[in-house]
Formats: structure tokens, sequence, C-alpha cells
């Protein structure tokens, strides 16, 4: 059974179906197709981190996002212009930044670096160097 929410998301796609697509169960491969196409996201969730607001600065999409939560992190808590409180805010937001193409690229330029901070390579690395000192802190007490 389809929740309200759910009546209500379907309802307005096919209102809106000319601008808007509404896609659901994507494979990995087919969701990281239509992503690498977007240029904006919104995220209005309350998460604990966000995994999809980190997929979606690794995409080169500007996010903007719940201000609160862990997204805010993804974003980098000094990107105000992405984060929001209520969808009225919201709106006003993704309007400031859609009619601005300077803003869009410093932000761009922004999000480059908080897509370092959250990148595979870093957390590979963490990894490694957690395993690494905690076998050597081990080896060292035998």
């Amino acid at each position: 059974m389809k929740s309200k929410y759910q009546h209500y998301i379907e309802q307005l796609v096919a209102e809106n179906s000319d601008w808007i697509q509404l896609y659901k169960d994507l494979p990995y491969a087919d969701y990281c197709n239509v992503l690498y196409k977007c240029r904006y996201g919104i995220h209005p969730k309350k998460d604990q981190f966000g995994i999809s607001v980190a997929e979606m600065v690794r995409a080169d999409i500007i996010p903007f996002v719940q201000k609160i939560g862990g997204q805010t992190e993804i974003v980098g808590k000094h990107n105000t212009e992405l984060q929001f409180n209520t969808m009225e805010e919201a709106v006003e937001k993704i309007i400031a930044v859609i009619s601005n193409e300077k803003k869009q690229e410093e932000l761009l330029m922004s999000l480059a670096h908080q897509k370092s901070l959250f990148s595979s390579e870093k957390f590979q690395r963490k990894i490694s160097q957690f395993v690494d000192n905690y076998f050597s802190d081990n080896v060292s007490e035998t």
C-alpha cells in the first residue's frame, strides 16, 4: 500500500511530467548515470550522515540540504547558501543560487574541497592507518 506522501509525489510528477521524472529502485549504475547528469540536488531529510549528499558532491552537483544532520558537514557548515530550515527558505536559497552563475562557481569550488574530505581514497587511507596503528601498538605491547 502506498503512503500518503508517495501518492502525493507521484501525483506531482504526473502533473509536471514535462520537466520532472521519478525514478524508483534503480540499479546503482543506472542511479549514477542519472545522478551525473544533474546540476542541482535537494535533500530535505534529516540524516545522520547523508550518503546521497556525499554522492551529489562527488558528482559535482550543488546540493541543497536540511540545516540539521550530517549532510551539513558534507556540504560544509560555511556554505550556508545550501542549507535551509523550512521549505520556504529552501525555495529562496535555491532561486538565489541558480540565478547567480558566479555564486554557483564559488560553491562548486568550495564543494570540490568538501569532496576531498569524504572521498573513498581518504576513507581507505584512514582505515589503513587505523589498522596499522592498532597492530603496531598491540605488537609492541607483547
